[in-house]
């Protein structure tokens, strides 16, 4: 599915079209002067975590990235053009390929998240989400094979709305990231509600469940050990009829070893025509989270 500025689509899909063709170099006439990708993890820990800065560093890290792989498959579920603000989309990818180092493969989700330039033709910016916890696996000797997060459902179209989707959960985050109203965000929730906490499933916050007592159970998970130290701030909504992308920004503590730390996540959610939440499916970073949880001999290595 497509967003409705086809001319801004038709720029990622040959990005794409590049990428899972394993040539790096043509993607330089898609950039920028001034590009800049942030690849989210942190950096020495998390494979091809970092920023990148212009057009050689950016060609630098696709071929390091296309290096070290061997694709399988990169399918492009859909992209999301936001309604206001045209040079604003974001693109959901999964990815499935094999890693070179370790011999694993991974079957993973991505967040691609643009801003391009005026003329809809050059990549400006890109912020890519995604479980870094699942790509570090991928990339370690010893463990599973095969490296898979969790999903969610197989919905990749919009509805048209009569109501503005950002507004819609830009309340439902105040009720609960802000005012605390865990009753109030669970009544803003469809019966059928899906929630995705993509990241290493040892952990009670990660999992994919349905309906409003699994998604309790979730939450009650996610405050068994991890604090909010302040609310998030929310921005960069990529909005398109009933679906929008937003970037979160999180002070976060761990109840458990008292460390505090900041991550930036991108939160992918569906409403149904009444305004209800469908689907909330969180991409972040996972493997911070879990370094946080370890003890400092084992969190810092």
């Amino acid at each position: 599915m497509n967003g409705p500025d086809h001319q801004g689509t038709a720029c990622l899909d040959r990005f794409f079209g590049e990428l899972r063709g394993a040539h790096a170099d043509p993607i330089r006439s898609l950039l920028s002067d001034d590009v800049r990708f942030h690849v989210i993890g942190r950096r020495g820990v998390v494979p091809f975590a970092g920023l990148y800065q212009g057009p050689d560093e950016v060609i630098k890290y696709l071929n390091a990235f296309l290096e070290a792989n061997t694709l399988v498959d990169l399918i492009v579920q859909f992209h999301l053009c936001d309604s206001r603000d045209r040079g604003m989309a974001s693109s959901h990818v999964n990815i499935i390929s094999d890693v070179q180092s370790t011999g694993k493969r991974y079957d993973l989700e991505f967040l691609y998240k643009w801003k391009l330039s005026e003329g809809l033709d050059r990549i400006e910016r890109l912020a890519l989400y995604y479980s870094t916890w699942h790509m570090t696996e991928a990339f370690s000797e010893g463990g599973d094979a095969e490296v898979k997060d969790q999903r969610g459902t197989s919905d990749t179209g919009t509805i048209p709305v009569v109501f503005d989707t950002a507004e819609v959960a830009a309340r439902l985050y105040n009720k609960f990231y802000v005012a605390g109203d865990v009753s109030g965000a669970l009544a803003s929730m469809s019966d059928e509600v899906v929630v995705v906490e993509k990241g290493n499933p040892a952990l009670p916050s990660n999992g994919s469940v349905k309906g409003k007592e699994e998604v309790l159970q979730l939450i009650n998970g996610v405050f068994s050990y991890q604090i909010y130290i302040a609310p998030p701030v929310f921005s960069r909504y990529v909005t398109c009829d009933n679906r929008t992308d937003v970037t979160l920004d999180v002070h976060f503590g761990d109840a458990v070893t008292d460390k505090e730390f900041f991550i930036t996540l991108n939160q992918s959610l569906i409403f149904d025509r009444d305004g209800l939440l469908l689907e909330l499916k969180s991409y972040h970073d996972s493997q911070e989270i879990w370094m946080n949880h370890l003890p400092d001999s084992e969190g810092d290595s």
